[in-house]
């Protein structure tokens, strides 16, 4: 519609010449409907060809399989042909209903003077574009600012150097012991543990009883099968006891790791907990024998609740490896062979503990992604817009362009002349988005209960790239009719 607007002054010169000729308003306002149909049915064909290409890119983005024949099937396509309609109806209804209903003798004598209503629809549109484009804007940065967070937030665990090998089949389960003993033969293997899981996978809810709390209470923890080395493999910190003693079999009883958000749920004080007793139900009643401090094992959508670690090798799913990093492709190598020999049950398989744990955060990585290329395309169309805007008010403007140059008026003078009015609908799509943005994104963050601030300096930082952005492209237009002839201007009417 912007194009169609900054277009105005001319097609309404070339509609009084025509109506002198005889045309009648319905023939132009059908010349305008048209014009407007082809030049959509040019820009769906363009749009498809697009899709076409950048498909592929934005299902590596989205993490989707969307293939370009699902848009041409029946219920799309009269979909996408409705969508060319109305858009050829609303784009070409300003210029067909306005434009054509023009005196011509007013035309001709240039006292074109298009309505309020219409120059207030125009910048309304343009206000829309811009809220839309620092919405995305502040919505990238606040997805990019959270996302950093992750990435640098202390988990508690030390997940660097870690892999994470698979043991899905029994006899490999069996004959882990023996696995493990020869891995860490390896002088950069430093520590391995057998585990039902890995920090981003932990499972299995259990209730707990114990001497002390109230009757009837259960408190429901998370029950993590493990081996004497966690605590040496994962880097975990110990707040009271010596860990799982060595060697420990659970024919000697049960023996509990527990965090310090378990202690918290059983009301214990760290070293008061050790050696106490503990039912982890269903019957495995045991003691334990340390705290250690809070370490993130699920993502950071979820607060740290109360986990208990306790030995079962039948349960064990995933084999540990801490490892040095020096020389890595000679200790995978090392391990390759190992597991040839004694697990050879399935073939070798190996992934990194920090990759997993980030991958707990894809979806958003993703969406932050997507939010830069989508705010990227809104500021784009959105200085489409200002651009037709700002060179139809110049030309409105071009006999007092020229009156002012001739009075002595500098270039940087009507150059902010003309930026200023643009100037204030950015501020206004600021002072809309800024509110509107804030609430979407506070509301995206609540899914996450570790979680930044929202700064008022995204928002500024969205203003000033949507501002510095605008005044670019006003600027194209403001020099252009600053620095042209003032005699042709004064000429112009």
């Amino acid at each position: 519609m912007n194009l169609a607007t900054a277009r105005s002054a001319r097609r309404a010169r070339e509609v009084g010449v025509r109506k002198v000729l005889g045309a009648q308003r319905l023939q132009l306002a059908l010349q305008f409907y048209g014009e407007i149909g082809l030049l959509t049915a040019i820009a769906l064909l363009l749009a498809a060809l697009i899709v076409e290409l950048a498909l592929p890119a934005f299902n590596s983005l989205s993490g989707k399989q969307l293939s370009a024949a699902r848009f041409i099937d029946s219920s799309f396509g009269w979909m996408i042909a409705a969508i060319g309609l109305l858009v050829s109806f609303v784009a070409g209804s300003y210029p067909a209903l306005l434009l054509s209903n023009f005196q011509p003798a007013n035309v001709l004598k240039s006292a074109l003077k298009l309505s309020g209503y219409g120059a207030g629809f125009r910048r309304g549109l343009v206000v829309l574009q811009f809220v839309i484009s620092m919405v995305l804007m502040s919505g990238t940065l606040v997805v990019a600012n959270q996302l950093a967070y992750l990435r640098n937030k202390k988990l508690g665990f030390d997940k660097e150097h870690v892999l994470i090998l698979p043991m899905r089949e029994r006899t490999i389960r069996q004959n882990y012991p023996a696995l493990k003993g020869a891995l860490l033969q390896h002088a950069n293997i430093i520590s391995a543990s057998g585990t039902a899981g890995f920090p981003g996978r932990v499972l299995g809810g259990y209730s707990m009883a114990a001497k002390g709390l109230p009757a009837g209470q259960f408190p429901s923890v998370t029950g993590y099968q493990v081996d004497h080395d966690i605590i040496k493999t994962l880097g975990l910190e110990l707040l009271a006891g010596a860990g799982f003693p060595p060697h420990w079999s659970n024919a000697q009883g049960y023996v509990y790791l527990i965090n310090a958000r378990a202690l918290q749920a059983l009301g214990w004080e760290p070293e008061e907990a050790v050696g106490k007793w503990l039912n982890l139900r269903d019957n495995r009643m045991g003691r334990v024998v340390g705290v250690v401090k809070n370490f993130h094992f699920a993502s950071l959508h979820e607060e740290i609740g109360p986990l208990v670690m306790f030995i079962e090798p039948q349960e064990f799913k995933h084999l540990l490896v801490k490892i040095r990093p020096q020389d890595l492709t000679g200790t995978v190598a090392y391990m390759q062979n190992q597991w040839r020999e004694l697990a050879s049950a399935s073939p070798f398989e190996f992934t990194f503990l920090d990759r997993e744990f980030d991958a707990l955060y894809r979806s958003e990585q993703r969406a932050s992604q997507l939010l830069r290329v989508f705010a990227g395309l809104a500021i784009f169309i959105a200085c489409l817009g200002l651009l037709g805007l700002a060179s139809f008010t110049a030309e409105q403007r071009t006999k007092e362009i020229g009156i002012r140059k001739v009075l002595g008026a500098s270039i940087s003078s009507v150059l902010g002349l003309l930026s200023k009015d643009f100037m204030k609908l950015v501020l206004l799509a600021f002072a809309i988005a800024t509110p509107f943005a804030w609430l979407v994104m506070r509301h995206w963050l609540q899914s996450f209960a570790y979680r930044i601030d929202i700064s008022i300096w995204v928002f500024v930082l969205a203003g000033v790239i949507a501002l510095a952005v605008a005044l670019l492209t006003v600027s194209t237009q403001a020099i252009k009719a600053a620095v042209a002839n003032p005699i042709e201007a004064l000429r112009y009417e």
